[in-house]
């Protein structure tokens, strides 16, 4: 609960008993192998100290750490890292299940359980004021002194210097007296997912604003076996964002009447999400790579003229030799394993009039 609000009597248990999760649930105390020692362990740590050393080195060859905080160094290795993770995230080859695969529509909110951190701080503070009212002032100034003074015993003078009611802050100032200051660039805070979260929190900032969402029309060819993989993929593809993305079985030709799945499905997107005719800001081909030739030229040029400006997928990465062939149809973008998920969602929701609330990585 820590990273989303106050932990109550449950997440403290469940903390409390992480050793017996791993212990009974886990088998942490039955290993595959018992003869053949913690190798697996032993190798990581190994690579792990190794790289660790280079690291060490390469500080010392620029100056040292200020050195290497003034220049940037570590700053820079810690950004090009992060966006790496990111990068695999928007491509979805790294899975946070329920934020970028996965997505559980449904998903409410936990309640934050928020506290009046002002007085929880005023509390504390009169705690340590009275706390420190008891201290000998002269006492304490005196061992402040010697701290600063001391050019060797320094953490003993430090530990004298906390035990006469010395602050951190105090200690700290004692020492840093005489020390020149350097202003370094800062090492900000990031965690893995936080882009996918704030893009799906902006879909429901403008959902809760305008009550309207990006639509989306499954423009699924053929009978239910001949689309499913394709249209599951691309439901779960668009519901990153919390999109509204309508299903249908498939559009299927009648007897005698070969190419009437393609009349079907353009007046299904003609009528609109709605009893009010709304209509969808973008449309999804799902098929199979065989079908496609047929079914893609045929289709896409009268799937978006009726979108207009809106945007037309074709779910699955296009051959080399068809992709020129289904943009040329009117394909927009392909929806796909090789497709940057976060790129799309966040062009989708831009064409809608969504406010991003993008950050930097820095």
């Amino acid at each position: 609960d820590a990273t989303v609000r106050k932990g109550d009597e449950f997440s403290r248990r469940i903390a409390r008993n992480v050793h017996i999760m791993l212990q009974e649930e886990f088998g942490m105390l039955r290993p595959i192998d018992p003869s053949g020692g913690s190798w697996g362990i032993e190798t990581l740590t190994k690579e792990m100290a190794e790289k660790i050393w280079g690291e060490f080195q390469k500080i010392e060859s620029l100056g040292g750490i200020l050195k290497a905080l003034e220049e940037e160094y570590p700053q820079q290795q810690i950004v090009d890292v992060l966006k790496q993770r990111f990068k695999a995230l928007d491509l979805r080859k790294d899975s946070a299940v329920g934020t970028n695969m996965y997505p559980n529509m449904t998903e409410e909110l936990l309640d934050p359980r928020p506290e009046d951190v002002a007085a929880l701080k005023k509390e504390l503070s009169e705690g340590v004021e009275k706390y420190r009212a008891d201290m000998d002032k002269d006492f304490l100034k005196a061992k402040l002194e010697e701290l600063k003074a001391a050019d060797t015993d320094i953490v003993e003078k430090a530990i004298a210097a906390f035990s006469a009611g010395a602050t951190i802050s105090e200690v700290r100032t004692a020492r840093a007296a005489e020390v020149d200051s350097i202003e370094v660039r800062k090492i900000y805070a990031h965690r893995w997912t936080e882009r996918f979260e704030k893009l799906r929190f902006d879909t429901q900032a403008f959902k809760k604003e305008t009550g309207k969402n990006v639509e989306i029309f499954l423009a699924n060819m053929g009978p239910i076996p001949q689309h499913k993989a394709r249209a599951d993929f691309s439901t779960s593809f668009l519901q990153v964002g919390e999109f509204s993305v309508h299903l249908n079985n498939g559009f299927q030709d009648d007897e005698d009447k070969p190419g009437s799945r393609w009349d079907k499905c353009v007046e299904a997107l003609k009528a609109g999400c709605d009893d009010q005719g709304t209509p969808y800001d973008c449309a999804v081909i799902c098929s199979t790579d065989a079908t496609y030739p047929e079914d893609v030229p045929a289709l896409a040029p009268r799937l978006k003229e009726v979108l207009g400006e809106g945007t037309l997928f074709l779910a699955g990465a296009a051959p080399k030799d068809m992709e020129a062939v289904y943009r040329d149809a009117g394909v927009d973008e392909f929806i796909s394993v090789k497709a940057n998920c976060y790129d799309i969602l966040r062009m989708l929701q831009q064409k809608k009039g969504m406010k991003i609330t993008e950050e930097e990585v820095k």
